[in-house]
């Protein structure tokens, strides 16, 4: 399910910010890039634990992973 963007979709490409649920009920809301989570974004699993960072072409670069059920935090990529 896709929720509205605010700058257009290109094609078939997801580009700019938006919100995007997965079929595994995680959800996406920050940047894209020719369909990849690209630049700042946010990713919340539906067990609670989310990602708050940097994306690179999908890839999560720079930011912090919570664990809901530990309150645990763990750095990804640069200090």
């Amino acid at each position: 399910k896709m929720e509205p963007f605010i700058k257009v979709i290109l094609g078939w490409f997801k580009k700019g910010r938006g919100k995007w649920h997965f079929a595994d009920k995680t959800v996406y809301e920050g940047e894209f890039k020719k369909d990849f989570k690209h630049g700042q974004g946010k990713e919340v699993y539906a067990n609670g634990d989310h990602y708050e960072g940097l994306f690179n072409e999908g890839v999560k670069t720079n930011g912090v992973f919570y664990e809901a059920a530990t309150g645990k935090t763990t750095q990804i990529g640069a200090k």
